[in-house]
């Protein structure tokens, strides 16, 4: 660093850190760098430890060319992409969600049977299954759960299996297929709640696409809140991806369920962000823990169904 006297009773130097954004100092790795820059153009400065850091003292008449110079090597040398977690592939995990995605199936076919003998038909099976905005007001808690896992036709299961499959998947690699497919069919459930009380009486719905979006917004959550510090910024991406997706795959359709799309997609991002700062807070359960999320997914609508059945 060049020499500089400093008069502390004459105004002929100036502390430049807080002009870029560093009011209580740099750390050394950066004022070597900073250093490196201020030489190199010839500027006088020296760099004194103050309370938060070095601070950068260049003669007053240097200050805003000493600036000048620190912004264009920041604007060419912007700092690294931070580590972000890395997400390695689990098999098990795989498997899972894939025998998951059986489980919805086999209750679709099951819906789609007749069965004279226990005088179940479809249209029945149904209509004690489907979300029904004024029965569940009224009492009928369970079709909150058993909307979840009805489809009106081979289209809307095979497409909700197939994308839920990959983007339940992809979840299940950073937080385990139990606490993927958990989490998202709480907040499906949850969301089919909401949308009856925001419809009232007279609005029906069926299908796993709350819990694909809630898969979405859980998603975009979690990767949003792996960065930290410089490149927080850059976490709206991630959310802008997840939107994107929404946008993209959740409004089509003639009989799309826009709200609960949506409410799935918020939810899923409220229950991200906070799942993931417990994730800080707390140490993961491991695998006996996410096995135990496995089976109340399964649990949770096959003792809805049970409930649907015995009002039959």
């Amino acid at each position: 660093m060049a020499s500089v006297h400093i008069n502390r009773f004459y105004p002929l130097w100036e502390d430049i850190a807080p002009k870029l954004g560093r009011p209580d100092g740099v750390d050394a790795r950066i004022a070597a760098r900073w250093s490196l820059v201020l030489q190199s153009q010839g500027i006088a400065h020296t760099m004194p430890f103050g309370k938060g850091g070095r601070r950068i003292i260049v003669y007053s008449w240097d200050a805003e060319e000493a600036c000048r110079q620190i912004r264009r090597y920041l604007l060419e040398n912007p700092p690294p992409l931070p580590e972000v977690e890395k997400v390695r592939g689990d098999p098990l995990a795989v498997l899972m969600v894939g025998l998951y995605m059986a489980f919805l199936l086999c209750i679709h076919v099951l819906s789609r049977t007749f069965y004279p003998d226990l005088n179940l038909y479809p249209a029945k099976v149904e209509s004690f299954g489907r979300l029904d905005s004024g029965l569940l007001l009224s009492g009928e808690y369970w079709r909150a759960f058993t909307a979840v896992t009805l489809h009106g036709d081979a289209a809307h299961i095979f497409g909700n299996i197939v994308i839920g499959g990959v983007l339940i998947t992809a979840l299940a690699h950073r937080i385990g297929a139990g606490g993927a497919l958990f989490s998202s069919f709480c907040c499906a459930v949850a969301a089919n709640v909401l949308n009856a009380y925001f419809h009232g009486p007279g609005f029906y719905a069926v299908g796993f696409s709350g819990a694909v979006f809630a898969a979405t917004g859980l998603l975009a959550a979690h990767e949003a809140f792996s960065r930290s510090g410089e490149h927080r910024r850059q976490a709206f991406v991630s959310v802008a991806a997840g939107l994107s997706l929404l946008a993209a795959l959740g409004t089509g359709g003639e009989n799309t369920d826009l709200g609960g799309h949506f409410l799935g997609f918020m939810l899923g991002m409220a229950a991200g962000g906070g799942l993931r700062i417990f994730k800080k807070i707390s140490p993961p359960g491991g695998q006996a823990t996410d096995f135990v999320l496995y089976l109340c997914s399964l649990s949770l609508p096959l003792l809805a169904w049970g409930r649907a059945f015995m009002s039959m």
